[in-house]
């Protein structure tokens, strides 16, 4: 189905933002690689609406039905991803989540969503969107009811964008409400960091450092982006400007093959070649060294040199650990990808579509 990104999915960043690359400009200049690797997240490109390979409107099908319940989504055997609402700061241009519904979870949703995770005796919740942080209110009201509904809940992560997009968000009440969490259960915060040029910004330090104060740690999942962090260099700058903030590297991902971001998806080539530039060349301490990855439509599957093979077709072939027959007891409505097919070892494959440099 055709859908024009422009008008479905339109430009929208915040103020602070707006400043920001209007600084970047004029330090490094239009066309440098910082002020590019910055705007190239926000700024909408007619290239989102032209005709690519890529068709999916989601990163992955991995919905639960729950009666009563909505957006819980299990891939994993005692853990869960709930998305809390979909109102974001500004619109990714690469976003994952662009083609969801909008709406926030009702709070009879949200009980619905609680009396699941008790069923499954889940023991880590991630909480998601949209950004769960832009409503405290309902927020408050939804970890109160995990932490005092589900008994073996050990672990609520919280994924939120806004220490980039506007760190003001990160306010005394956003503080208070970690710490007292974090008294109850042990929080987890993620975001997601492309550029250095994120980080390289004084509110933006101090917002993670507020909340780093707490002994909360924060995590970044970041994602592998054609002018964006495609170079090396990019990436050690990157990850070693994480390092000195104290933000953990989780996952470095590639684009995955979503409509209308063809224009930014490099080749998986050149990512592990990027990858073994910043991780075996001795720029950065292994403490700061992310897992290279690739979300499919059958989950997250971690690269190596047995489960990915470059095709003829302009697709790799990836084999993942994931037990056909486990998927299915853990998420019974799911369904086999149309790419997806499982080996003589009733392992899940797929086969996905590449980028290109």
């Amino acid at each position: 189905m055709y859908v024009n990104r422009k008008i479905e999915f339109p430009q929208r960043m915040t103020k602070f933002l707006q400043r920001r690359l209007e600084e970047v400009k004029a330090q490094y200049g239009e066309d440098s690689p910082q002020y590019r690797s910055l705007a190239l997240q926000y700024i909408y490109n007619d290239h989102e609406d032209g005709p690519t390979a890529e068709h999916n409107a989601k990163h992955y099908e991995a919905g639960v039905q729950v009666d009563g319940g909505k957006n819980v989504e299990r891939l994993y055997q005692h853990h869960c991803c709930i998305e809390v609402a979909f109102n974001c700061l500004s619109n990714c241009r690469y976003c994952l989540r662009s083609n969801y519904d909008r709406f926030t979870l009702t709070e009879e949703q949200m009980d619905a969503n609680v009396a699941y995770l008790r069923s499954i005796e889940a023991d880590e919740v991630l909480l998601t969107g949209g950004d769960p942080l832009l409503n405290l209110r309902r927020l408050r009201i939804f970890t109160d009811k995990i932490v005092e509904g589900v008994p073996t809940m050990r672990i609520i992560r919280i994924a939120t964008r806004v220490f980039t997009q506007d760190p003001a968000v990160l306010s005394e009440d956003v503080v208070t409400f970690l710490a007292k969490l974090k008294e109850r259960i042990r929080v987890e915060v993620a975001t997601q960091i492309n550029s250095a040029v994120e980080l390289q910004c004084p509110e933006v330090r101090e917002a993670f450092e507020k909340v780093l104060a707490l002994g909360v740690p924060v995590y970044s999942q970041n994602v592998f982006l054609k002018g964006v962090n495609d170079t090396s260099e990019q990436l050690i700058d990157l990850y070693h400007e994480m390092r000195m903030i104290g933000i953990e590297a989780h996952y470095l991902f590639h684009c995955i093959p979503m409509r209308g971001i063809h224009h930014m998806r490099p080749s998986v080539d050149k990512m592990i070649y990027c990858y073994e530039q910043l991780v075996n060349a001795g720029h950065i301490t292994g403490r700061c060294k992310p897992i290279l990855a690739i979300m499919s439509q059958i989950g997250k599957i971690t690269l190596t040199p047995y489960n990915y093979r470059k095709l003829d077709n302009g697709y790799v072939q990836l084999r993942s650990s994931y037990k056909y027959e486990d998927r299915m007891a853990y998420n019974p409505n799911w369904k086999l990808p149309e790419d997806a097919f499982v080996d003589e070892e009733g392992y899940l494959c797929i086969n996905y579509l590449d980028g290109e440099d």
